[in-house]
Parts: structure tokens; C-alpha cells; sequence
């Protein structure tokens, strides 16, 4: 950790690292393919978890699936998974005392995911 006057900083993933996102994300997912009449479990969800949305797609509805489909069914799947955040996604156990006592100890801190900017902003924004 920081030594002295030294800067330092601490670089965060979001979902399962800070956030509980799971529950979250496997209704929208599952919304999704409901609304399409695709059979979708949760086994299917725990295997593709922390996968990019476009592999999960591929993997589930084949290789050749047309790019403008599967930029429509993510963009459904993330505003599905958005407007749930505020109700579902919390913060992990102990995951604030740890952020407060880094921000005490004067470490810098910061978000980084693999998940939409959008996602990560209306995260904060619930947590906030």
C-alpha cells in the first residue's frame, strides 16, 4: 500500500468484486430470452456468468447470428438489467468499509469493468 507521501490507487472490477450483480443480471437475461421463446436456465446463466454478452449470444443462439440482432437483444438485456439495479444490485459485504478506510489512507480509487459504462454509472448512482 501508499508509503509515504507516494501516490497510490486502488482499481476496481464491479460486479462480484464490489457489487452483488448476479441476481440482477440473470433476470434480465432471463426476461430476454423469455420475451424471445428461448428456453434459458440457471444453470445456463452460472456457466456464461462474467462472460461478454456477445459470446453468451453466440454460444446460445449460434455463430451466425446477424450483428444488428445481436446488438438489438444486448441493448434490451442491459436496459433490462439497469432499471433493475436500484431494487437488486448491493453493495458486498464489507465492501464500504473498505472503500472508506482506502479513501482515509488517501488511496485514490477508481471503477474498471468490462460491462457498459452505462451499467457502471447507474451502479453508482443507486450506491450513492
Amino acid at each position: 500500500m501508499g508509503d509515504g507521501d507516494e501516490p497510490w490507487a486502488v482499481i476496481w472490477d464491479m460486479d462480484g468484486v464490489l457489487v452483488d450483480s448476479g441476481e440482477a443480471h440473470y433476470e434480465a437475461w432471463a426476461r430476454l430470452f423469455r420475451e424471445e421463446g428461448i428456453p434459458y436456465t440457471r444453470e445456463q446463466f452460472l456457466q456464461a456468468f462474467g462472460q461478454r454478452n456477445d459470446r453468451i449470444l453466440r454460444t446460445l443462439l449460434g455463430p451466425d447470428l446477424p450483428e444488428d440482432r445481436l446488438r438489438e437483444l444486448e441493448a434490451r438485456k442491459e436496459a433490462y438489467y439497469r432499471a433493475l439495479i436500484p431494487s437488486r444490485v448491493r453493495l458486498l459485504p464489507g465492501a464500504w468499509e473498505l472503500l472508506h478506510a482506502l479513501r482515509e489512507a488517501g488511496a485514490r480509487q477508481a471503477v474498471g469493468s468490462s460491462g457498459p459504462r452505462a451499467n457502471v454509472e447507474a451502479t453508482l448512482a443507486a450506491l450513492d
